[in-house]
């Protein structure tokens, strides 16, 4: 009998063909898998930071975050060619009518969502929020509505894992050249390292320089399949942040006692007046060039100091190490990293004392006497939130914020600016 089918005739082909059919199919689903699982991939640069000469690291120049938006219409998140987030092209040159702000500080004043690890207590958006949503959009909309006049400008210069002296230097190398009328700095948590090592240049250059050198050189060209790509993006590339401690760790705030506070308050009084000197010496740098300038202690879910927490806010706060144990900061070991697991234990509950007993009992007075001496404007958020019940949810995780949150940080922000007449009116 002959073979009447062309495959049974020409079983190599067939199977050839099948074959290039099945590569072509598995090629077009990882181009679309990369692109979605990463909006930047074959840009020069597709990591949220990047080196930074200046400061070790700063956000990437047009760079498209994943963007939490409770409207359609909503832009998403992209940096624009300063590393800035802002709704439309800034010009450096102001116009006399244009009120210009900047927000300086770390991820929950970027408008960053919740961090992984917390998510299994319960779950909130872990993108950054659109801009009408974060703390910058609502307080633009605020001022707006007191200086109808005006044209208003709030500029998020934020970052992930940004510090306080970071922000000092990115002011003096980009910031200061856009001529600002006011910063806003919203600090602390980023700064636990700092302030209980008194080392904070030393100690940001050993927690990250290495990691973004090597980011900086594992841009390769991409490969010429897409299917190669995809498998390396999901099993070999590094991410561009430390990755989160998805698991529940072992945590059992009790063990972080006032005693053990006590026996580290001196280091701890001793570290930390290197972060206040820095502090002054940006202070002064803003005088000099005539900016109003707030300084605030951002809303940190540890500190006994509080809003009354709601039910899932005590699960957060008493189930999660506010840090992250896989990407260990350094606090009390400044000339090395945490190599055993006690000296790792010892880093955490030096980090975890700061948190929960230095701000309140020691360093948030300190702060405020020494803005208020150079004629600024200081804001402990902690303090500020204490009459909120616990039925307003508030925190997302240790430092991150709910939409509410957003909006009540801007408000009080707003409140403080018109109230002290920070920003001209005419």
């Amino acid at each position: 009998m002959s073979k009447e089918n062309i495959f049974e005739r020409n079983p190599i082909l067939t199977v050839v063909g099948f074959l290039i059919l099945l590569f072509l199919v598995l090629e077009l689903l990882s181009y679309f898998l990369i692109y979605t699982i990463n909006p930047n991939y074959g840009k020069p640069n597709q990591f949220n930071r990047e080196l930074s000469g200046y400061y070790v690291s700063k956000n990437t120049p047009n760079f498209k975050h994943g963007t939490f938006k409770d409207d359609e219409n909503q832009q998403d998140i992209v940096t624009d060619e300063y590393g800035f987030i802002y709704p439309t092209p800034i010009n450096k040159s102001k116009d006399p009518n244009t009120i210009r702000i900047f927000l300086m500080g770390g991820s929950g004043l970027m408008g960053a969502g919740q961090t992984q690890r917390y998510s299994h207590i319960y779950p909130y958006p872990k993108s950054i929020y659109a801009y009408n949503i974060s703390i910058a959009g609502f307080l633009k909309r605020s001022l707006e509505r007191y200086y109808p006049k005006k044209h208003i400008e709030v500029i998020n210069a934020s970052s992930y894992t940004k510090t306080m002296h970071q922000s000092f230097l990115h002011y003096l190398e980009t910031v200061s050249s856009f001529n600002p009328d006011l910063i806003i700095s919203m600090d602390g948590f980023n700064d636990v390292g700092s302030i209980s090592t008194g080392q904070p240049y030393k100690r940001t250059e050993l927690k990250w320089l290495q990691r973004y050198v090597d980011l900086s050189n594992s841009h390769h060209p991409p490969s010429i399949s897409y299917f190669y790509n995809l498998l390396h993006m999901l099993i070999v590339q590094p991410d561009n942040i430390p990755l989160s401690c998805h698991s529940a760790e072992l945590y059992e705030p009790s063990f972080y006692s006032l005693d053990l506070y006590l026996r580290q308050k001196g280091m701890l009084v001793d570290n930390s007046k290197r972060f206040t000197q820095i502090l002054r010496q940006y202070m002064s740098v803003l005088q000099v060039d005539n900016v109003e300038f707030i300084f605030s202690l951002q809303p940190m879910l540890t500190r006994q100091v509080n809003k009354e927490l709601s039910h899932i806010e005590e699960n957060f706060n008493s189930s999660v190490y506010p840090f992250n144990p896989s990407g260990l900061p350094l606090f009390n070991l400044p000339d090395e990293f945490p190599s055993t697991l006690d000296d790792q234990a010892k880093s955490l509950k030096t980090g975890i004392v700061t948190l929960k007993f230095f701000f309140d009992d020691h360093l948030s007075q300190v702060l405020k006497s020494e803005v208020e001496s150079a004629g600024y404007i200081y804001v402990d958020f902690n303090q500020e939130i204490q009459s909120l019940s616990s039925s307003q949810e508030f925190y997302t995780d240790y430092v991150h914020l709910t939409q509410y949150g957003n909006q009540f940080a801007a408000e009080k922000l707003a409140e403080i600016i018109i109230k002290n007449q920070l920003l001209a009116e005419e």
